[in-house]
This record gives C-alpha cells, sequence and structure tokens, in this order.
C-alpha cells in the first residue's frame, strides 16, 4: 500500500452538493406580497433554472466519483475545465486537464481500488454560471487506512457542462481501521450459495449461508428421492477454537444426529463424519468436496458404513449452482453473501 500516494492527491474530485441555493433576490421576490405578474413569472423562470442547475451539478458529481472509484483518471480530467487549478494540503498546484490525469494515473496505480466518500456539502449558485461548494471528504484505502479533508471546490458553466474550475483542500485527520483477523472458514467461502444436483431422478437442493457474521456457515439440504418422502436436514460448520480444526454438527429431520471434521489437503476437503441414526445405530464416512470453478463443485461419499455393514461408495458427481431461485433472504441480521475477514497486513499512512 503506497500510503503517500493516498494522501497527496485525495481531492481531486467535486463533491456531492446537500443543499442547493438560488440567489437571494429569487427568494425575496418569492416572498413578496406585492410582486407584480411579470415579477411572478420571472421568479418561476429562477426557481425552475436553479433547479436544472442542481441536476446538471449532481450528475457531474456523480460521473466525477464514479470515475475515482473505478480509477478512471482519463475520466476524471474530461470533468475539469481547461483552465481548472487543484492546490493540495501541501500547496501543490496542478494546471489543466493534463497535469491533473497524470497526477491522478499515478495515484491510481500507487494505491488501487482506494474509495471515495462524501459528507457535509453544501452547494452555493452565487452567479448564473458559478458554483461554490465547501464539505469533506474520505479517501479510503483497501486495508482500511483512510484521510478526511475539508474542501472548497467552484464549479463553473461552460457550454451546456458543469465543470470543476478550482478545489483547495486542507487534511484534517488520517486514521487507520484495522482488519478484523481473518476467519478460519474464510476458505470455504465458495461454498455459500445455493446448489443442485439432478441425476436419475432424484434431486439434491443444498443453500449455505453465513451466520454469526461470518463465525459459522449454515448448511440446509433437501434431497427428493424418486418414490420416497424428501429428507431434509441441517448442517452447522464453525471453527473449535480448542482443537483447531474446522468442525460440523448435522440435524437431520428423521432424528439422525452426526458431526464431522474438516481439513484442507490441496484443492479438497475433506470431511470425516459420524452419526448416530435415530434406532441408535453407528454411522460413518468421508465425504470429499473439490471446488472446479465458481459455478460448480465435485463431491464424493467413501468408507461409508452403518454398524459393521460397509456400504457402496457414492462416486464423484458435479454439483452446480442453482440459478433458478433469488439468493437466501437475510438471516440473524447477516446477509447470506456476508464473507468473513480476510487476512490483510494494516499499514498507517504517513503524514
Amino acid at each position: 500500500m503506497n500510503a503517500t500516494a493516498v494522501r497527496t492527491f485525495p481531492l481531486l474530485f467535486v463533491l456531492l452538493a446537500s443543499c442547493f441555493t438560488a440567489p437571494n433576490f429569487v427568494a425575496a421576490q418569492a416572498a413578496d406580497p406585492d410582486a407584480s405578474a411579470i415579477d411572478l413569472a420571472k421568479v418561476k423562470s429562477a426557481v425552475a433554472k436553479s433547479s436544472d442547475d442542481e441536476q446538471a451539478i449532481r450528475a457531474a458529481i456523480g460521473a466525477y466519483v464514479d470515475a475515482y472509484n473505478r480509477g478512471d483518471a482519463a475520466a476524471l480530467a474530461q470533468l475539469w475545465s481547461e483552465t481548472g487549478e487543484w492546490i493540495s494540503n501541501e500547496g501543490e498546484r496542478l494546471r489543466g486537464p493534463k497535469e491533473i490525469e497524470a497526477a491522478m494515473n499515478k495515484v491510481f496505480a500507487g494505491a488501487p481500488g482506494a474509495k471515495l466518500t462524501l459528507g457535509n456539502a453544501n452547494i452555493r449558485l452565487i452567479a448564473p454560471d458559478v458554483a461554490i461548494e465547501e464539505g469533506t471528504a474520505t479517501v479510503t484505502a483497501t486495508d482500511g487506512s483512510n484521510e478526511v479533508s475539508n474542501y472548497a471546490a467552484t464549479h463553473v458553466r461552460r457550454g451546456k457542462d458543469w465543470k470543476l474550475e478550482s478545489v483547495r483542500e486542507i487534511v484534517v485527520s488520517v486514521g487507520l481501521v484495522r482488519a478484523p483477523p481473518p476467519s478460519p472458514l474464510a476458505g470455504l467461502a465458495w461454498l455459500v450459495g445455493r446448489w443442485v444436483d439432478d441425476a436419475d431422478g432424484s434431486r439434491i437442493e443444498t443453500n449455505v449461508e453465513w451466520r454469526a457474521g461470518g463465525k459459522f456457515l449454515f448448511y440446509q439440504f433437501r434431497a427428493i428421492l424418486l418414490n420416497e418422502e424428501p429428507l431434509v436436514g441441517t448442517q452447522v460448520i464453525g471453527f473449535d477454537a480448542a482443537s483447531g480444526t474446522i468442525r460440523s454438527w448435522m440435524f437431520d429431520a428423521d432424528g439422525t444426529i452426526g458431526e464431522g471434521t474438516w481439513t484442507h489437503d490441496g484443492k479438497q476437503w475433506i470431511v470425516k463424519s459420524t452419526q448416530t441414526l435415530p434406532d441408535g445405530t453407528r454411522a460413518a464416512s468421508t465425504n470429499v468436496y473439490e471446488p472446479r470453478d465458481a459455478e460448480s463443485f465435485a463431491w464424493k461419499s467413501i468408507g461409508r458404513k452403518v454398524g459393521e455393514r460397509f456400504l457402496p461408495n457414492i462416486e464423484t458427481v458435479i454439483v452446480v449452482r442453482d440459478k433458478t431461485e433469488p439468493a437466501a433472504a437475510e438471516a440473524e441480521g447477516v446477509k447470506p453473501d456476508e464473507k468473513p475477514a480476510a487476512a490483510a497486513k494494516p499499514t498507517a499512512p504517513k503524514k
């Protein structure tokens, strides 16, 4: 992370207006009960024009923020006037779209993925073709470090478009939001989603969601078998800090309970599980999961045993994402696609 790059040009953007005012004389005329019909017509025209100007400036603002957040220096530069000038917190001046584009290319190369957020912005239209904006902006790097600046920006009308004429900014704080520790379940993130396996007249549907902010995986399945009642079950996958292993606990609708231990071996996840059937009989199996791509994984079950009797292996089947239904609704206040924290090495930017 090039912290200096994040700090150097955080405010080469136009900032979102939360307040937009028409010239004071318009409000004064509107408040005058003795205003003539001609004056009222002028008021209505001025208010309509002010509203159009606001929409145009907001559109330019949106385009600028979008360009910043996707790292598009050329698109940013096009939203400055030919005489535009940016003055940094250190007093460095950049003049014109070409200089600004070159500077922003360096910023994006040094801090890829940095994002801009806006707040407390105010815009005043001080002349028909000039608006002043003041507020704060935050640039956040991918490691969680951020910089907050106060700024003043001037917008000018050039033809039908509003352009940035000047930006001056003062950095008010540089901080670091430390990343949480990596989740032991992060390696199983690929399993989240809806899956389906159709074969030989049977259908197995699976839905896997994050729960408790990424601390657990909630694994539900339903097996629709030919000429039989559907088999429904739930599995909860979590990290056992005492043993340092990933474990799972299974509960079937027929009363079967079980638990398993997950280990990662190359591309495969191997789950050694034991179950207790409703009649008290013990069972065991080893299930092997292997992600193939973002849309499918392979699964097989070997070493299957009920009591003292061994059962045939279930050969490899390909399970694919089920795109016929939307993702599951939120559960326990956590979005199903919420991912646990990934490992990150935080680095505080230098002042």
